[in-house]
């Protein structure tokens, strides 16, 4: 299997750990867990720095562009998570 497949892969995985990340994050900015959401911040934007670049440096492959994009689609799964978790520390 070559690179231009497999890229697209890790570009959703990624994007998808960066959602996740910024709902956590969220979170525990609401519970007042300032630092621990300071340093998934970074982390967040670190995976974000990583998958944005992979996108721009393949431009040629549209599929890198679809995985970048799709993750983000889907922010209403993240969405019913993120009440799931708000909701089990009240």
């Amino acid at each position: 299997m070559s690179w231009e497949w497999i890229l697209p892969g890790i570009i959703f995985l990624a994007e998808a750990v960066v959602v996740t990340t910024s709902t956590i994050r969220v979170i525990f900015i609401s519970r007042g867990k300032r630092g621990l959401a300071a340093v998934l911040g970074f982390i967040e934007i670190s995976i974000w720095l990583f998958a944005i670049s992979h996108v721009m440096r393949n431009l040629d492959n549209p599929w890198c562009m679809v995985a970048f994009a799709s993750t983000h689609g889907n922010l209403a799964i993240g969405d019913r998570k993120s009440t799931r978790l708000n909701s089990s520390h009240y």
